[in-house]
This record gives C-alpha cells, structure tokens and sequence, in this order.
C-alpha cells in the first residue's frame, strides 16, 4: 500500500483514497508503466499521482464512475509524460530513441517523441528476431551502439559505402516489419 494514502487527515477522505486506490491503482500503474519503464520511476510517479488525486478528492467524489476511471486514467498518463519531460530537461541532449533517423541523433527528442519512440522500440523488440543476422547486427552497431558508418566498416572489413547501403536495406527492412508489410 503507497504511503501517499495515509496523508488525507479526514477517514472518508482516507477510506475513499484507499478504495480508489485498490479499485484503479493496477490500471494507473499500467498507464504508467507504458510510457516510463524504469520500475523504480514508474513507483514515483504512481506515488505523485496519488498525491495529486488527494489534492483533489472532493472533485473525485462527485465524479460518474465512467468519468473517474477516465480521469484517473488520464492523471497517470499526463504525470508520466511531465516525469518523462523532467529527465529530458535533466539530461540534457541526448540520442533519440528513433532507430531509423540518423537526423535523429542530433539532437535531443520532446516527451512525446520519446514516447513514440520507445513505443517504436517495443514494437521492434518484437520483430527483432524476424531480421536477418547481419541486418540486426548494422541496426544494433549504428543505432543502439552509436557506431559511425566507418566503424562498422572497419569491424566487418567493408567499405563505408557498401555499409551505408547494407544499412539502408536494413532499415528498409525493419520499416516494413513495423509496418507488417513482407519483406524479401
């Protein structure tokens, strides 16, 4: 049971947070979880979205089932995308999640891209083994590792072009398995 449940000092106000809590918490949890995937993150965003929901319990009271289920769904999912725009601004620039952009590794995404993003990444974790060896292998070194062109020529003994266009059929690829297009 979170700790942000036992702030409310009137006991309706408690019991009603506690109901809601074990009505709609697995629900608030999963929305999170959607978008934040570090467990230890998406904890502190359920608990402020506890805090939050306590703030306004007389509102929450007064709502239609249909409403509160919405509303609490919503609450979840807008902290978790404020949290994901905190570490954003925290961490300053940093590599996009987007695998196939190499404009993307320029500079640093807004929430909504990362949560894209790794939506993108899920679906492709997905796909992945449906890739052949050597394409994983040119994804993986270009965008998970960061290698230049000309490092993963070096490491497989190619010319930079020919890896340019090994990746670009990769990427062609892995678009159409997003896309549940067949590939070749």
């Amino acid at each position: 049971m979170p700790i942000a449940i036992l702030s409310p000092e009137e006991e309706n106000d408690r019991a009603f947070i506690t109901a809601l809590y074990e009505q709609y918490g697995r629900l608030m949890l999963a929305e999170i979880r959607k978008l934040v995937s570090d467990r230890w993150d998406a904890d502190d965003v359920f608990q402020t979205t506890l805090e939050k929901l306590i703030a306004h319990v007389d509102t929450l009271r007064d709502m239609e089932p249909k409403r509160l289920v919405s509303y609490v769904a919503t609450a979840a999912r807008h902290n978790a995308i404020s949290h994901l725009r905190r570490m954003e601004k925290d961490a300053g620039p940093s590599v996009d999640d987007d695998w196939f952009d190499d404009a993307a590794l320029q500079g640093s995404p807004s929430a909504e891209d990362t949560v894209l993003g790794r939506e993108q990444a899920r679906r492709m974790a997905e796909l992945w083994p449906q890739l052949g060896e050597k394409a994983r292998y040119l994804l993986e070194a270009r965008y998970i590792l960061g290698m230049s062109t000309q490092e993963i020529a070096d490491s497989l003994q190619l010319r930079a072009d020919t890896v340019k266009v090994q990746l670009s059929r990769a990427r062609k690829q892995a678009r159409a398995l997003l896309s549940g297009q067949k590939t070749k």
